[in-house]
């Protein structure tokens, strides 16, 4: 096994609960592989400031320099709490997938560049999936329908609610974007070339670790391209089945089970 000098963790799934907070059995196994040395990092798609992240309550923001947020199109700076790179999507861009949305009645939410607006359009407020997205933001909820006439926004990520196969193709291939989805309704969507895999290189050059020794553990096809580059990939009992064909290892457990603990207590602290 090679050594492990960085744990990268998604968030919703895998060492959160869904669109939740942390599971807390995993926070101790955490604190005793900081303790070894290793180095953590949260690599998520959520926003990197919010408040289900609990980052401050249990001091991750003491133990961890960085958070990568929104699939990469956020890396943030949690000892002195700013944005040290933005990947963003033009407004141009995110103008033409707003309205593409709406032309097939899918719903689109966007996180703005200056982590205190949100853009989205009408038809999602009444959505579940609107509601559980609003449980990580506290900012500015603005209407693409009432400022799309004076449209200059920068996102770090658009994410598309009642979607479908033929609108995520058709903005990849026509936009020049990256969009990863489990089930063809939600769609991830940020510049091509940002993605998790993006946020571990960058995370090599930040702490001067190779990509090889860093071990990813993720459950959804968001997760899919760190899984692939880390010199550890971790699939769990939870992850989409892509994941798990690809995963160096495999914990036959779920997220809530104690997957994410169960790997730290095997695979870093030695303890099984």
């Amino acid at each position: 096994m090679k050594e492990i000098k960085l744990l990268a963790l998604d968030m919703d799934g895998t060492s959160y609960h869904k669109m939740a907070g942390i599971i807390l059995d995993n926070v101790e196994p955490i604190k005793k592989a900081i303790a070894k040395g290793v180095k953590l990092a949260f690599v998520t798609g959520r926003p990197a400031v919010s408040k289900l992240n609990e980052l401050e309550k249990y001091g991750f923001d003491k133990d961890s320099e960085i958070i990568v947020g929104c699939n990469g199109g956020c890396i943030y700076d949690l000892k002195n709490h700013k944005v040290i790179e933005s990947n963003c999507i033009d407004s141009i861009t995110a103008k033409a997938v707003f309205e593409e949305a709406l032309k097939h009645n899918a719903c689109m939410w966007g996180y703005t560049d200056d982590l205190n607006k949100v853009v989205v359009t009408k038809n999602s407020i009444n959505s579940k999936d609107y509601i559980l997205e609003k449980g990580f933001f506290d900012g500015e909820v603005l209407f693409y329908e009432d400022v799309k006439n004076d449209f200059s926004f920068k996102f770090f990520k658009l994410l598309g609610f009642q979607g479908n196969e033929k609108l995520y193709n058709l903005l990849e291939e026509n936009f020049d974007l990256n969009i990863s989805t489990n089930d063809n309704l939600i769609g991830e969507i940020n510049v091509k070339g940002i993605n998790k895999a993006y946020a571990l290189k960058w995370l090599s050059n930040f702490y001067n670790i190779p990509v090889d020794n860093m071990a990813a553990i993720g459950d959804g096809m968001n997760d899919y391209p760190m899984i692939q580059i880390a010199g550890i990939g971790v699939g769990i009992a939870n992850s989409v089945q892509p994941i798990k064909d690809i995963a160096d290892v495999y914990i036959n457990k779920t997220n809530v089970e104690g997957a994410v603990k169960e790997f730290i207590e095997t695979y870093i602290l030695g303890e099984k």
